[in-house]
């Protein structure tokens, strides 16, 4: 535990002493909140469901933003030999890294609170669906993050990192989208519903707290995680 503890400090620490972690946060929010607003006017829809069903795109590019440095370049620069000659493991430099992912991810979630503040004085809103919404956010996020972060790992370079993240999360997104689901028969689409992400993350967003959905995305990054920490343990 003290290991995970030293390096969320410092990823953290990194983020806070650059204007990368300020910078990916604020457009995150701010395009969170730019596009629900841009609908709630152009459709005058006062409801949560429209805000949630447009974070998991901007997460496409928002994850593999903040992941795409925290293995990729302390491969490059060798400061991984750095890490892991301390008294850390494999497994102290993962999840240290991966939690302080989680945590911009939760920072950047805070900025869009306005929102569902907004709505709960123009149209009131229904707050259980607001929780599971915002919870389903966060375990959509812990996926892609350790999806992300195992990409991250298998490259010295952050820029093929961000691009492999982004084309991998955009395709978990895209099969179950309205417009994949218009050319490919719903037949072969309905099987594979179960090991695709946004199936699961729309239970959260209508309200409901599925306990096989929230098994699905913590299964999924424990499995990334895993992986990745395997990775690392082979390296030469």
């Amino acid at each position: 535990m003290r290991g995970i503890k030293i390096i969320f400090r410092k990823e953290i620490s990194f983020f806070l002493n650059t204007l990368t972690g300020y910078i990916v946060v604020f457009i995150f929010s701010a395009l969170v909140n730019f596009f629900f607003v841009k609908d709630l006017f152009a459709v005058g829809s006062f409801q949560m469901s429209s805000f949630f069903s447009i974070i998991p795109w901007i997460f496409v590019f928002f994850i593999p933003a903040l992941t795409m440095r925290l293995l990729a370049e302390e491969k490059k620069q060798n400061t991984i030999e750095v890490l892991l000659s301390l008294p850390l493991k494999e497994s102290d430099v993962v999840l240290g890294k991966f939690f302080s992912a989680v945590f911009l991810v939760l920072v950047g979630l805070l900025l869009t609170l306005p929102v569902p503040a907004f709505l709960a004085w123009k149209a009131g809103v229904y707050l259980p669906e607001v929780f599971s919404g915002y919870l389903g956010v966060v375990l959509l996020a812990a996926g892609f993050i350790g999806v992300s972060l195992y990409i991250s790992s298998l490259t010295d370079s952050y820029v093929v990192s961000f691009l492999s993240s982004s084309l991998v999360l955009l395709f978990l997104l895209l099969f179950q989208s309205t417009l994949v689901s218009g050319v490919i028969s719903e037949d072969f689409l309905r099987p594979l519903s179960f090991i695709l992400p946004l199936s699961h993350y729309l239970d959260f967003t209508k309200g409901l707290i599925e306990i096989d959905s929230v098994f699905y995305f913590l299964s999924m990054a424990g499995l990334f995680l895993f992986l990745t920490i395997i990775n690392l343990e082979k390296r030469e």
